[in-house]
């Protein structure tokens, strides 16, 4: 059965070439949002922080919205505005809450969990908020890749009891979910990057919801059981 030592380099980039324009267009101008806030973060300016932070926090809402096209008026990102990860980015900043302004930490899974109290936030658009402040260090979790990543690992998530092999009920996301597949994604990029440097983070994540993508298009029944769906997408990924 495939693993992720059958998820290389060349795999990585064919099945993250494969984006749609919600992240080819609308993400690259999120990018370009969360510097505007990371500019207000070092100059200390309260007002220009909580404006900056509102603008990030729908702009990451409108990319996870559901059931709708996603808004987005630049086809392409201001002339000169870098949307590189940068590694000097610094490891926490302050957002503002319904408790109030927090802090919120690049490394503390507590901190994080406070994203909670955004209405209307939910996991998925979290871990994408989080991916935006910290490119290079979260990605984002949603139902496809995390699904792929369990059947990727899917030995050790049975053997764990983290999914029942016969069940085809879905898995519930949550930050312990998160933590696990951050893991994972920041792993595999390590590994990967020592032989392609282009690859980011943010190409493997995408490498996986692609995956699940391909593997949904050639199910043949409503709703795969977890052994169906990890013998599904071992067909699907070493076919590549």
């Amino acid at each position: 059965m495939a693993g992720w030592s059958h998820l290389n380099d060349e795999r990585v980039r064919k099945l993250a070439s494969r984006g749609n324009r919600g992240f080819s267009i609308v993400w690259p101008n999120i990018l370009w949002v969360a510097e505007q806030f990371w500019q207000a973060q070092s100059n200390g300016a309260v007002e220009e922080r909580l404006e900056t932070w509102h603008h990030l926090v729908m702009s990451v809402g409108n990319f996870k919205r559901q059931g709708g096209t996603q808004i987005c008026l630049l086809e392409a990102v201001p002339a000169g505005k870098s949307l590189a990860a940068s590694e000097n980015r610094p490891e926490s900043c302050r957002v503002q809450l319904m408790s109030g302004e927090v802090v919120l930490q690049r490394d503390e899974p507590a901190t994080w969990a406070r994203l909670n109290e955004v209405k209307g936030l939910g996991l998925a658009t979290a871990t994408t908020l989080l991916s935006a402040l910290w490119p290079g260090t979260h990605a984002i979790m949603d139902r496809r890749d995390l699904n792929a990543a369990i059947a990727l690992s899917f030995a050790e998530t049975v053997n764990q009891g983290c999914v029942d092999p016969g069940s085809r009920k879905g898995i519930q996301v949550s930050w312990n979910r998160y933590q696990w597949l951050r893991e994972k994604l920041l792993a595999k990029t390590a590994e990967l990057s020592v032989a392609d440097q282009e690859i980011r983070l943010v190409d493997v994540e995408r490498a996986l919801y692609a995956l699940d993508r391909r593997v949904e298009r050639v199910k043949a029944q409503p709703t795969y059981s977890w052994s169906e769906y990890a013998e599904a997408l071992d067909l699907v990924l070493l076919a590549m």
